[in-house]
């Protein structure tokens, strides 16, 4: 099983130093696997959420790039780069540490 190696690293070192196994059943490594487990669900839940705004982004740019491009809007050009660059970095990032953080 390609989790034990991660679960070995759970294991306090001072009971591997006394030459305890790491399949000993002590309330302590199995409330410290369940925290981890929960540490890793937040982390991707997170995780999620933050690509999952990004994508919406990149999305509502792209679409709004190929509508200008179709409809000949300002000769074809939505956005300059630094105006991309300054909604991105204006807004955006907030809204995105935000969820990352959440």
């Amino acid at each position: 099983m390609r989790l034990l190696p991660w679960l070995l690293l759970l294991v306090p070192l001072p009971l591997l130093a006394q030459g305890r196994d790491s399949t000993s059943a002590s309330p302590r490594s199995d409330s410290t696997i369940v925290r981890a487990v929960e540490l890793g669900r937040g982390l991707y839940d997170n995780l999620t959420k933050y690509i999952r705004f990004q994508m919406g982004v990149l999305f509502g740019l792209v679409f709004t790039f190929l509508g200008c491009a179709i409809g000949n809007v300002v000769g074809g050009v939505a956005f300059v780069p630094l105006q991309t660059l300054w909604v991105n970095f204006s807004t955006q990032v907030f809204q995105a540490v935000g969820l990352g953080y959440g």
